[in-house]
């Protein structure tokens, strides 16, 4: 399976369903929205996920792989995108997505995917620019290419769209439409037009 959650909490008691857990999900390309209003949880639920901080109660897994004691793997096979930026100003826009394939451990030849991931994002003719010469849309999309660098199974991405106008708002939903074709994507939003 891709990606299961089973009986999930972190003393957040709106994560239960009418039947109060978490069913195994089993599909290969899941697309979950999380809509919730400012500190619903959501970004709680995706740090638990991923193994910022651990779950009060319950256990779940990425890929088949145990969020309790199998994280390893579980880096492996996820990609993340924060709800804030983590993007160095003097790195160029292809040096961060070299910098997090080495990071992940991604094959040479994989690290030449990192091109098509600029390409991708339309980033293409910004390559070579540092980060501090991008717009806060562009930056955004970087955020969310380096999230997609390995070609992770499941992509988390906590509120993506976080200040960004409707212009650039848009090209990142076009962006994410193409993503979700080939993985499974894990979205938190507190804008009801994008859930």
């Amino acid at each position: 399976s891709c990606f299961v959650v089973l009986k999930f909490n972190q003393n957040i008691s709106k994560w239960k369903t009418s039947n109060n857990q978490f069913q195994p999900i089993n599909r290969r390309q899941l697309n979950i929205w999380l809509l919730g209003p400012n500190g619903a949880g959501k970004t709680t639920l995706i740090s638990m996920l991923t193994g910022i901080i651990p779950p009060t109660i319950g256990t779940g897994s990425i890929a088949g792989y145990s969020i309790l004691d199998e994280m390893s793997m579980v880096y492996m096979n996820m990609g993340v995108c924060p709800q804030f930026d983590i993007l160095w100003d003097e790195l160029t826009v292809e040096d961060h997505l070299y910098f997090y394939a080495r990071l992940r451990g991604v094959s040479q030849n994989k690290e030449a995917k990192s091109k098509e991931t600029i390409d991708e994002i339309s980033l293409g003719q910004f390559a070579k620019f540092k980060v501090k010469q991008l717009s806060g849309g562009m930056k955004r999309r970087l955020s969310v290419a380096i999230s997609l660098v390995g070609d992770p199974r499941v992509v988390f991405l906590d509120e993506p769209t976080t200040g960004l106008d409707p212009e650039n708002r848009r090209k990142l939903w076009e962006l994410l439409s193409v993503c979700k074709k080939k993985r499974s994507l894990f979205l938190t939003t507190h804008m009801m037009e994008e859930a």
